[in-house]
């Protein structure tokens, strides 16, 4: 029989701390599968308010690959390839070397380090389309590698991905399918790079494993909102998040580099 206690147990937490990363991992996935972004940018500063950064990382990774292997095939025919593909090279040069910064900070600077990209996120998001900085239109390779140093250390490659992606003139089908599987492979990167360094362990695959039929419900909600032009709607819902994620990791952090 199913043991929520002994499960939370397991998994390091208590059951109602259990049951709200399940809600976060829910409302997060929503937001995921209306725009084709926002998981870990909304979910790793909420979950690393209940639990270690690291972990918060680690399952964010996870989940992420887990989506992206799903979506990733219809995607594939909508996405622009060849800007992929140089986003793509810079994330590898940048993915491990944020998962060695991830083993070597402490969890205060790595709160603060999330609740900076959760506000930067924030920013891009409100700007949206208005965003056009000759920066980020220059050099894909570039916004890359901080968009894995970013993986690495919060699996949040989204905010400079998402500030390149709105600064090109792409439609929003194309941008959708090109984030989709932009973030499956830094998800791939970020999990193998986290084997490797010894961040993913056995706590966070069972996390993952936990929260999975959240994940897949909340997504496949956020496509049927996609479908059915409620995007506007839930934008507003998706600043809110990414406003409060950012407040959340950024007062834990300050509270322990104070402390």
């Amino acid at each position: 029989m199913f043991d929520v206690d002994s499960l939370a147990g397991q998994a390091g937490l208590t059951s109602p701390a259990l049951g709200a990363v399940l809600v976060i991992v829910t409302f997060c996935a929503v937001l995921r599968g209306l725009t084709g972004f926002g998981f870990a940018i909304a979910a790793v500063p909420l979950l690393s308010s209940l639990v270690d950064p690291r972990l918060a990382v680690a399952v964010a990774a996870l989940l992420q690959l887990v989506i992206g292997v799903l979506e990733g095939p219809g995607a594939w025919r909508q996405a622009h390839r060849p800007l992929l593909s140089r986003l793509l090279l810079g994330a590898v040069v940048g993915t491990p070397l944020g998962m060695i910064a991830l083993r070597l900070t402490s969890p205060g600077p790595q709160r603060l380090v999330v609740a900076v990209a959760a506000l930067i996120a924030l920013f891009v998001a409100w700007r949206g389309p208005r965003l056009r900085s000759a920066i980020v239109r220059g050099n894909p390779t570039t916004m890359g590698v901080a968009s894995g140093l970013l993986n690495g250390l919060a699996a949040m490659p989204g905010p400079p991905a998402v500030a390149y992606f709105m600064s090109i003139p792409l439609g929003p089908t194309a941008t959708r399918a090109s984030l989709i599987l932009y973030f499956a492979a830094t998800a791939l990167f970020a999990v193998a790079s986290g084997l490797a360094a010894g961040v993913i362990g056995s706590e966070a695959v069972l996390l993952a494993l936990v929260s999975l039929p959240a994940l897949v419900l909340g997504n496949g909600l956020g496509g049927l909102v996609f479908r059915a032009g409620g995007e506007s709607l839930f934008r507003s819902a998706g600043l809110a998040v990414l406003a409060v994620g950012a407040a959340a990791a950024g007062y834990r952090g300050l509270a322990a580099v104070a402390g």
